[in-house]
Formats: structure tokens, sequence, C-alpha cells
């Protein structure tokens, strides 16, 4: 399978030692500290909601009008706030998804012997320079050996394994946190609802209901229509790398154009993707790392 190119790949400037420069190491954990500070905005709203859904069940079962009356106002306050909050987490995520680019680029520009600037969306050194924290040693310990050794192959067919490992890890992660969050959100609301005929039913207590599932409504619809835009997003790039896949030995010239397309449909993936708590990427880490490396030495073996 190895073309005359991959035999004659120095390893030495592969994508997988070269990935491990210290610059780079802090990249990541500078966009991975981003995205903990979206993911705490994110749970902080999520927190907000639960609690609204709480308080609804409360005032179903104690049949206060006052609760009633104080939860709508609340409800309608939470319903306007989460519109500025949606866009300041947005504002985060971007700017996590920058600095991942940039380390992406920085190493498939040079593993294709191309121009960083060719790449798109990509900010400059100094920049990033401006933005990344100083890290040690040890916490850089933490983000090594990000992409698997593909080091044995053409530096084209390196930057294709390594987007294509991106695109199962994420599809792989957000697929089974999203069944948590079904689990978790039928627990939270199923038991209001109840409460709502078992506790002496009646127009304002109907009016109470509505009034509480607008603003959680609202934030359902809202991750509905992300999860389904990121299922759509990365079906499109499935099928960019099915397309790459059976050209991966062609004319190289057209190869990097298409690795420079799937890139861009990568970055934009990442600030739009639905936010993982680090617990769960935390928990799922060695399993899929355990499949990508097995992936990485059969396809370099074969």
């Amino acid at each position: 399978m190895k073309s005359l190119e991959a035999a004659s790949q120095n390893t030495a400037d592969s994508i997988f030692v070269r990935q491990n420069e210290s610059y780079l190491l802090d990249c990541l954990l500078e966009q991975r500290k981003r995205y903990a500070f979206a993911k705490r905005l994110q749970r902080t709203q999520s927190i907000i909601m639960i609690a609204l859904t709480a308080f609804s069940a409360i005032s179903s079962a104690t049949g206060l009008e006052l609760l009633t009356a104080i939860y709508g106002l609340v409800s309608v306050i939470v319903l306007v706030a989460n519109k500025y909050y949606g866009k300041w987490i947005a504002s985060v995520k971007r700017e996590a998804a920058t600095i991942q680019q940039f380390f992406d680029v920085v190493l498939f520009s040079a593993a294709v012997g191309n121009s960083e600037l060719e790449w798109g969306n990509c900010p400059s050194r100094i920049d990033i320079a401006k933005h990344i924290g100083d890290y040690t040693d040890q916490e850089r310990a933490d983000v090594k050996n990000w992409y698997s050794d593909y080091s044995r192959l053409s530096g084209s067919q390196q930057v294709f394994y390594c987007q294509s490992e991106n695109e199962r890890w994420t599809k792989n992660i957000i697929k089974d946190y999203m069944v948590l969050q079904i689990i978790v959100w039928t627990v939270v609301t199923l038991p209001v609802i109840i409460s709502f005929f078992v506790f002496n039913p009646s127009v304002i207590k109907a009016i109470c209901v509505c009034t509480w599932l607008i603003p959680i409504g609202e934030y359902a619809v809202s991750s509905i229509y992300k999860t389904i835009g990121c299922r759509n997003m990365h079906e499109k790039i499935k099928r960019e790398v099915h397309t790459i896949e059976e050209s991966l030995y062609g004319d190289s010239d057209d190869l990097v154009s298409s690795l420079m397309n799937l890139q861009q449909s990568i970055y934009k993936s990442r600030y739009e993707s639905l936010l993982i708590p680090d617990w769960f990427y935390s928990r799922r880490k060695p399993k899929y790392q355990k499949t990508e490396d097995r992936i990485a030495r059969k396809i370099s073996n074969s």
C-alpha cells in the first residue's frame, strides 16, 4: 500500500514527531483551556435550566400563586438572557477552534510542503503568541501524541489519516454524549409534567407548566438544532473523507487541495459542534485512543 514517497518519508519531520514541539503543545493546552471555559458557561446555563424545572415542580406541588407569578417572571428573564449567553459561548468556542486550527495547519502545511496561508482561517504566529499562556512540561505531557503515528506514510497521507482520526473521534464522542443527554433531560423534566397531573391540576397550573416550558423548550430546541446541524456536518465530512480516500494515491496537487477543503470543514465543525464535558471526554479517551492507535498501526503496516 505504501508509495515510494511514503518509503522515503523522514520520520523525524513527521506529524507524529513535530506535534510534540513545546510551542504546539502550548497551543493545544490553550485551546483546551478556552473550550473548558465555554463548557463552564454552558454548565451554568444547564444548572439554571434544571433549577427552573425544580422550581416549577415545587410551585405545581404547593399550588402557591405567588410562586407561579415569580416563576413566570424569572422564565422571561432567562429566555432573554439565554440569547446573549449563547453568543458568548459561541465566541469562546470560535477562539478555541481557531487556535486548534493553527495547530493543525502548522503541522499539515509542513507535511505537504506548502504555505500556512494557503489553508485559510489560520491566525498569524504573532497573534497566536499574544494569546498563548505559559505552561509547564508536566502540563504539556498531558497533550503529547495528539495524533496517532502515521510517520511511515507520505506527508499527504499523514495529513489525511490525522484528519480522519479527528472525524472519527468527534463523531463517536458526540454520539455517546447525546445518549446521556437524552437520559438526563428525560429524568429532569418528566417528574415536573407528572406533578401537574398529580397535584390538583388547574388552568393556572397549566399556564405555569407552559411558562416553564418556554425557556426550557427554547433551550431544548436549540440543543436539538445544534445536534442535527452537528450530525449533518459530520455526514458531510464523512463523505469528503471517503472521496479523498478513493483518490489518496492520485495527483498530489488535487489531493492537497482536497485536504485543505476538508480542513475547512473540520474547522467549522469545531466551533459549531456540541461541547463535551471534560469528565466525559476523560472517561472515553483511553478507549478511543486505543482504537485509533490500532488503526494507525494497521494502516502503516499494510
